[in-house]
């Protein structure tokens, strides 16, 4: 009988078929973190967030970041963020609760789950001049005390569009980060 009246709510009613829809989704999504939480490896104190690896996003040097620091920020962009991919929604909500089960009595360091540096790649050059991060120069092959961070190639075509490239660079001069950015500034004229 139940099964006849919600095939028939199913039929009647658009706010039950948008009520099951989201318990649906909400369902798929809370057996997707899961699966994804079982692949991933013990998180630990230290999390490498940006290596040698990232050439295409311009890293020369290796980049880590504590669990407990990266924490607050990752609870932060799940709880903002509604994302309609659930590969991408997945890592999104899972990192913060893989974040909080990092064992804090050990110094070692794991890597950023897949799919998590596409969320934070935004945020490593901030990171990095508050000081939150720790960067390894292999060039010199020790921790940078100090990043030296510069804008070079700037440039602009008309007041829309605007270029230029970050270089991060230790105190021997070696560069640990180099990658052309670019802004254009979408203006809309406002109708009285």
């Amino acid at each position: 009988m139940s099964s006849i009246g919600h095939y028939l709510k199913t039929l009647l009613s658009h706010r039950y078929r948008q009520e099951v829809r989201t318990a649906n989704r909400h369902q798929r999504l809370r057996d997707s973190i899961d699966q994804y939480l079982k692949g991933l490896p013990q998180c630990h104190s230290w999390v490498l967030i940006a290596s040698r690896a990232d050439h295409d996003e311009g890293f020369h040097c290796d980049v880590t970041m504590r669990a407990r620091d990266l924490l607050p920020w990752a609870r932060e962009n799940a709880s903002k963020h509604s994302i309609q991919n659930l590969t991408n929604e997945t890592v999104t909500k899972a990192l913060p609760l893989w974040l909080d089960q990092a064992s804090v009595d050990t110094r070692a360091v794991c890597l950023l789950p897949p799919g998590a540096f596409r969320e934070i790649a935004g945020e490593i050059d901030a990171w990095a001049s508050e000081g939150l991060v720790r960067v390894f120069c292999p060039k010199c092959r020790e921790t940078v005390k100090e990043i030296e961070v510069t804008k070079e190639n700037e440039g602009q075509a008309g007041e829309v569009y605007y270029w230029w490239t970050d270089v991060w660079t230790c105190q021997k001069g070696h560069v640990l980060r180099k990658k052309n950015e670019h802004m254009r500034i979408m203006r809309v004229r406002h109708r009285l």
